[in-house]
């Protein structure tokens, strides 16, 4: 059989992410990243989740955009250190920094969670439109996700 004839398969998702199939999405990458990325992916994989003190103050830090509960998902695993592409996930205390930074300048939106970095000091936001990146230069980029799970099933 020729590529070209190959019956299509497809096991897609119909809905949402439940929050076990995040979890169990989180695990993967993080399973993953740590047999296959070296230091960095066994860093994230080793990483502890925040303590409640730090979701609180994070929430605090948001407010008033509400954590999104797929964001919140991926934290109660791992503060922050999931790699992203080139994008490295930011704990509790670097969104909280990010969004004070990003709420200074022209470009920010409100209702934007940041949730990654690059090397470039570009972000990897989190939206009412789903996942793009932001840039101090540029503001917001193009959507790449429809929402967090979204991007992370595609990783």
């Amino acid at each position: 059989v020729s590529k070209g004839t190959m019956p299509s398969i497809s096991n897609a998702r119909e809905g949402a992410m439940t929050a076990e199939e995040m979890a169990q999405c989180v695990l993967d990458i993080a399973s993953w990243l740590a047999e296959h990325a070296g230091g960095a992916g066994k860093d994230f994989a080793n990483r502890p989740p925040p303590s409640p003190s730090d979701l609180s103050s994070l929430a605090d830090a948001l407010a008033p955009t509400p954590l999104p509960p797929s964001l919140a998902e991926v934290l109660r695993l791992h503060d922050g250190g999931i790699l992203l592409f080139e994008f490295v996930g930011l704990s509790t205390g670097e969104i909280a920094q990010a969004v004070a930074e990003g709420r200074k300048d022209e470009k920010w939106t409100a209702g934007m969670v940041p949730i990654a970095r690059n090397g470039d000091g570009e972000l990897l936001v989190v939206d009412e439109e789903g996942v793009r990146s932001w840039s101090e230069a540029d503001g917001k980029g193009a959507v790449e996700a429809a929402s967090l799970p979204a991007y992370l099933e595609s990783y």
